[in-house]
């Protein structure tokens, strides 16, 4: 089983200006590029929150490289110390990092930030080519 990493769409960063990217719907929550870059106290503005992501993003393609099937068939324990087959707990890594990339998607969108196309092709695009 090979693993890929593929763009999360946030690569290349311009999605949010400089001073837009630490508005939030509510004191009580996260500022989006909090979400982005997953806790608050990781990294203090943008610059910082782009650089944590782009060495983050590095360090996960180098360990992905470097899994065998054998690895990813074996247990491995998560934070809580359930154990859980290698290759669910990054599927699951995954699922989470859709998570979080639909919330910031849906706060861009509330904005009126476009954001770039998950697939490749925008809703319009798509709906061109299908008719």
């Amino acid at each position: 089983m090979a693993i890929t990493t593929a763009s999360t769409g946030l690569d290349g960063h311009g999605l949010e200006p400089e001073g837009r990217v630490f508005w939030n719907p509510s004191t009580s929550l996260l500022y989006t590029h909090s979400l982005a870059r997953g806790d608050a106290s990781l990294a203090e503005g943008l610059d910082a929150t782009k650089r944590y992501y782009d060495r983050l993003t590095a360090e996960s393609r180098e360990v992905f490289a470097e899994l065998t099937d054998e690895r990813l068939s074996e247990k491995c324990l998560t934070p809580p110390g359930t154990p859980i087959t290698v290759s669910k707990w990054l599927r699951a890594m995954v699922e989470h990092e859709a998570h979080h990339r639909g919330q910031i998607y849906f706060i861009l969108g509330m904005r009126g930030v476009k954001t770039p196309p998950i697939f490749g092709l925008t809703v319009e695009q798509l709906m061109t080519f299908s008719s």
